[in-house]
C-alpha cells in the first residue's frame, strides 16, 4: 500500500526531530539497547540479550537493526517483527521466549548511541495473538448503529491479549 508524500515528508521531519533530541553527548553503548513500547506496556526497556531485530519498514522494506546500525528511522506498517536470540533478562518485561511479535504499525528510530527504540501502537507476541477471533469478526457483519460499534471495538480490543505489569 503506497503511503503519501506528504505522510512521508511530514514522518521524515518529526522523526529527525526526535532522533536528534534523542541523541547523547557522543558515549555509543558497547552492546545495543532495544525498547520496544505502546502506550499501553513497555515489553522490553534497555535490554540487550538479543542479537538482531529485523522489521519491514514502508519504503525500505526489511531492515535488520543489529549492533553499530548507523542512525535512521523507519515508519512501520502493521505486520511482524523479529527479536532474534531473545533471552530473558534485565530489561525483558514481557514472556517473550521465540522474538516473534505482531503490531499494528509505528515508528522504529535507530539512534547514534546504539539504542534501538520501538514505539508501536499495539504490540503483543505472536503466540499470544488470537487469530481464531480475527476470522470470526469481518467487517461484513459490521453495522453503523452506535451500539454495533461499540459492541465491535470492545470485540477487536479483545483481540490484543494485553499482559499487565503488576
Amino acid at each position: 500500500k503506497k503511503t503519501s508524500n506528504f505522510t512521508l515528508r511530514l514522518c521524515k521531519k518529526l522523526t529527525f526531530q526526535s532522533v536528534r533530541m534523542a541523541s547523547t553527548d557522543g558515549k555509543r553503548k558497547e552492546r545495543q539497547e532495544v525498547t520496544l513500547r505502546t502506550p499501553y506496556h513497555t515489553l522490553l526497556e534497555n535490554f540487550k540479550e538479543f542479537n538482531e531485530i529485523y522489521v519491514y519498514g514502508y519504503d525500505q522494506g526489511y531492515t535488520c537493526l543489529s549492533n553499530e546500525s548507523p542512525p535512521m528511522y523507519l515508519l512501520l506498517p502493521p505486520g511482524t517483527l523479529k527479536v532474534t536470540g531473545i533471552q530473558q533478562g534485565e530489561g525483558n518485561l514481557s514472556s517473550a521466549t521465540t522474538g516473534d511479535f505482531i503490531h499494528a504499525g509505528g515508528w522504529a528510530f535507530c539512534n547514534e548511541d546504539n539504542t534501538v527504540e520501538l514505539m508501536l501502537y499495539e504490540c503483543v507476541e505472536k503466540d499470544d495473538f488470537l487469530f481464531e477471533e480475527v476470522n470470526s469478526n469481518t467487517m461484513d457483519e459490521f453495522s453503523s448503529t452506535p451500539e454495533d460499534v461499540e459492541e465491535k471495538e470492545l470485540q477487536t480490543d479483545s483481540l490484543f491479549a494485553i499482559h499487565d505489569q503488576d
